[in-house]
């Protein structure tokens, strides 16, 4: 992950991509998405 988070929910995507939202960063509220792309085996940063 770009943020390493805790109690993040995930969503999985058609072709297998997950989003990755919410969570806590170190205690925080994250209020960041992200993609992962199993076939690259990479995150991105949703908009």
């Amino acid at each position: 992950m770009l943020t390493l988070r805790e109690k993040a929910a995930a969503v999985l995507l058609k072709g297998g991509k997950a989003l990755i939202v919410g969570g806590e960063v170190s205690g925080t509220t994250a209020n960041t998405l992200e993609v992962y792309h199993p076939a690259a085996g990479r995150f991105t940063q949703a908009a």
